[in-house]
């Protein structure tokens, strides 16, 4: 199993439980905005990891897909909100900060699932392989 295949499951499983959490304690709208935002922060994170997952860790193209995920990150969280405050039936704010608080929880994960290893089981230390 690769380590994209594998972050997007332990990803996967992360949102799930936060959109669980949020569908048993919020009302109807801060449930939607927190759908929102666990589809969103699903897409991305697997987007960016895929990118950095491609490049060997280090390199300028690790340093330039890194700096570029980065901003995109920020875009869609502008985005976002610009986009869940047009709608109606959706909190917001509730959608807002169950956005950032899953990129950034995704984000500590990324340094984890570069160093597992590829679909031959071996440990990559981080490092695509050539």
């Amino acid at each position: 199993m690769s380590r994209w295949v594998r972050y997007m499951a332990v990803a996967t499983g992360l949102v799930v439980v936060a959109v669980g959490v949020g569908s048993l304690v919020l009302d109807p709208s801060g449930r939607n905005g927190v759908l929102a935002a666990g589809i969103v922060a699903l897409v991305l994170q697997g987007a960016a990891f895929g990118l950095l997952a491609a490049q060997k860790l280090g390199s300028p193209a690790f340093l330039a897909a890194w700096g570029a995920s980065t901003l995109v990150r920020g875009a869609v969280v502008v985005g976002f909100a610009l986009w869940v405050a047009s709608l109606e039936g959706v909190d917001t704010l509730v959608g807002l900060l169950t956005l950032v608080a899953l990129l950034f929880v995704l984000l500590l994960l990324e340094p984890m699932a570069l160093r597992w290893g590829g679909s031959d089981g071996t440990e990559t230390n981080g490092m695509a392989r050539e």
